[in-house]
């Protein structure tokens, strides 16, 4: 501050230093938005009743009580008349608030002759009308603790979920309603594909939605998908995946750092009835049941990523670093038709295991269990009997169980051979899909009668409808042969739309090709592929 008497805020700003006006904007961005024509436009902006609205609620409620109490002394006010009037508090902190309080332009003048800015004593008038004298008594902090292994077990939990989601919405994108938003019932097969419950599920939603890993698609914006971030993201270190979600959700709200900030403070669990407290007297002007669901829950986000643990702060939530350990790609396929992975898996190798098998238990070790709808929906995703077994015995440390590879090969002999059911029976050539739900996979079957075409369906493909296996075997060829095709792609609207593509890997049930009908490069999902022809 100048030892010089100032006369106004306009003046007081003048005689800042360039630090003391950058740190202005940083806690008060909007007074540069748009950039201000001088300092007289500034402050004019700085006392305008929106912008000191949106400040005085950042202000905490010792800071809200030093303005009361310089409103009802005569101006200019020193901190030590501050101090007398709040009964007494200390004079250094009463005098560290001031300054911060003329650091974000609520007060003007000198260090020992302060002036409270009108607008600012007129918004504030319930805190200016009422002047609280508490009895100070700081809070006595005990040394922090950490619970390291529970918040690293929530962390790989919270990847998992986030990858599983991505990997959900690649071969199941949930529509968009009209304003943007996801349905109840996409929420609920979402959070059947996470395991996880539908509350939390939305929470993971919003958490990969901040993260720019999931959006509308820019090619069908009734529907959602993963971004091309995912892709970078999910072969990204365990570490790094981590901390890009860390670091969006405390982006979005600075009551998720001060959040962060009130917790290391304490040792042991803090009762969640006792930070609405402390959120309260931080931001008291601010308090209202949403605030009251938002901080509830962003807790419930902290203790998903590992932040806190029982409501303790855990050392990833201090440091904001965790020590991952490294993921697997290895499992131990056993006699009674289960799998355990003794470790994290990889993304990828965790996906196609959760398609081949449900997950029966997690912890140090997962269990998976292998059923015979676990293999259908592994066909149902165009993976063929070699694949399936090729991957199991590629990536277990024991030998393939017979009666796993027995179920494989009776099953892929089933899917060659599937009679419909009378009631599907057209008495005109037709053709038909059946759509059976197993698990929230969708597996279509297709019917091909001989005589006659059928009529053309109302879509924008001109590619015949064929059987998956043949859609497969076809995509592959042009794989190795560096072939284009045409492809007809069912929608998420129900049309099948066509493309013309350049395949470069199949893997997994997802195709990712050139697309030179939107000149980019995609993924599609195998099983809603219904046709592909040499181009």
């Amino acid at each position: 501050m100048t030892t010089q008497r100032t006369r106004s805020l306009a003046d007081d700003l003048r005689r800042r230093s360039a630090e003391d006006l950058c740190a202005l904007v940083r806690v008060r961005p909007d007074l540069i938005d748009p950039v201000p024509q001088s300092l007289g436009h500034l402050s004019v902006r700085a006392t305008a009743i929106p912008s000191v609205t949106r400040a005085l609620d950042q202000v905490d409620e010792f800071g809200l009580q030093v303005l009361a109490a310089m409103g009802t002394l005569p101006e200019p006010v020193s901190p030590v008349a501050v101090a007398n009037a709040l009964d007494p508090a200390p004079l250094s902190r009463v005098t560290e608030t001031m300054h911060a309080l003329w650091l974000q332009a609520l007060v003007w003048g000198d260090t020992d002759a302060m002036r409270v800015v009108r607008t600012v004593r007129e918004t504030n008038t319930t805190c200016m009308t009422s002047v609280a004298h508490p009895a100070f008594s700081p809070r006595v902090l005990p040394a922090p603790t950490h619970r390291d292994s529970s918040a690293i077990a929530h962390a790989l939990d919270a990847l998992t979920a986030v990858a599983l989601l991505g990997f959900t919405w690649e071969t199941q994108p949930p529509a968009a309603l009209r304003g943007g938003g996801i349905s109840t019932r996409d929420i609920t097969v979402t959070a059947k594909a996470i395991g996880c419950e539908p509350d939390d599920a939305e929470l993971w939603i919003d958490l990969a939605t901040r993260a720019l890993l999931v959006g509308r698609d820019r090619h069908n914006p009734e529907s959602w998908l993963p971004t091309v971030k995912f892709d970078e993201w999910i072969h990204a270190s365990g570490l790094t995946r981590w901390q890009e979600l860390v670091e969006a959700w405390l982006a979005t709200d600075d009551l998720h750092e001060f959040l962060i900030d009130v917790l290391s403070s304490y040792e042991g669990s803090v009762p969640a009835e006792d930070v609405l407290t402390l959120v309260d007297e931080r931001f008291p002007r601010t308090a209202s049941p949403a605030r009251t669901m938002q901080v509830r829950n962003a807790l419930r986000v902290m203790d998903l990523l590992g932040l806190v643990v029982g409501g303790s702060l855990a050392m990833p939530g201090r440091t904001l670093t965790v020590d991952l350990p490294e993921p697997i790609e290895k499992i131990l396929l056993q006699a009674d038709l289960t799998a355990v992975a003794p470790g994290p898996l990889t993304p990828e190798i965790n996906r196609i295991m959760r398609i081949l098998a449900d997950v029966e238990s997690t912890g140090s070790a997962t269990v998976f269990r292998f059923k015979p709808s676990t293999i259908s929906r592994a066909f149902a995703t165009g993976m063929t009997a070699e694949e399936i077994l090729g991957f199991l015995t590629s990536h277990s440390l024991t030998p393939m169980p017979q009666p796993l590879a027995y179920i494989v090969n009776d099953l892929a002999r089933q899917v060659t051979h599937v009679d419909p059911p009378e009631s599907l029976r057209a008495p005109t050539p037709a053709v038909a899909s059946i759509v059976c739900v197993d698990t929230a996979v969708v597996v279509r079957v297709v019917m091909e009668s001989d005589g006659e075409a059928p009529p053309a369906p109302l879509n924008a493909s001109s590619v015949k409808t064929m059987p998956a296996g043949r859609v497969v075997a076809i995509i592959r060829d042009a794989v190795l042969a560096n072939a284009r095709l045409r492809i007809g792609y069912a929608e998420s609207t129900g049309l099948t739309r066509e493309h013309s593509i350049e395949p470069i890997r199949l893997a997994s049930g997802r195709l990712t090709a050139y697309d030179h009908s939107d000149d980019s490069v995609r993924t599609f999902a195998v099983s809603r592929i219904t046709g592909a022809v040499p181009a």
